[in-house]
């Protein structure tokens, strides 16, 4: 999470210890964000709700330790599934459009990996090995955090455009997932040159996609 975010953290907490009789404070409120501060907001609202209905343990008022265990208890299929998000936007976007999905961990480990349009020129019989390597990469960022990623995933029209200076060609990236938390995506992300892929590469088809852009004013 990021400091934006620590108004509706804070509302969250209270609004779920308030399901419990209890009440919350400016330290407590501290303690609970220093405890959970490196997870993506919506993870730790799904960890809460989790908490709230398990029929175990959602009878008592949760603490750090039983939202952070529903956290990492799903990390692995978190993973499985964002890999499965990551494939099927191979399939239908492909590597030439650039792309912004909704979680910053996806852009992080494909950053990892080479970039997408990279990882989109990758063999069918060699996905498997890939999907390996990208649930690793995630299953680290997403117990580490990540303090840099990049805002979006160059495809190879854009890092044509871009060696050949062409930046009235730019389209805005084509977002995967929901499109609130592509925005966010977008807004804290990096244009770090390091983390995106800028080598040309030549232009072989069109666009797949009609799935709505992100504009560049989301950033500001």
């Amino acid at each position: 999470m990021n400091t934006n975010e620590l108004k509706a953290f804070s509302e969250l907490l209270t609004g779920a210890l308030e399901v419990y009789g209890q009440r919350t404070s400016k330290l407590v409120i501290n303690i609970w964000w220093n405890a959970l501060e490196k997870y993506e907001f919506h993870i730790v609202e799904m960890a809460f709700g989790a908490h709230i209905v398990d029929p175990d343990v959602g009878q008592f008022a949760p603490k750090p330790a039983n939202i952070i265990r529903n956290i990492e208890g799903s990390r692995e299929t978190r993973a499985m599934l964002a890999w499965a998000k990551v494939q099927k936007a191979i399939g239908s976007v492909g590597g030439g459009t650039t792309v912004c999905f909704d979680d910053r961990f996806i852009h992080a480990s494909i950053a990892d990996m080479g970039g997408w349009s990279k990882l989109c020129t990758v063999e069918e019989d060699e996905l498997p090995f890939k999907a390996r390597e990208f649930e690793k990469r995630y299953n680290s960022h997403s117990k580490h955090g990540v303090k840099e990623f990049p805002r979006k995933l160059i495809g190879y029209y854009e890092s044509n455009n871009l060696a050949q200076g062409f930046m009235h060609a730019i389209a805005p990236p084509v977002t995967i997932g929901d499109i609130t938390e592509c925005r966010k995506v977008y807004k804290y992300g990096s244009d770090n040159i390091k983390l995106i892929n800028h080598e040309p590469l030549a232009i072989s088809h069109h666009p797949k996609t009609s799935i709505p852009n992100l504009k560049d004013e989301d950033a500001a």
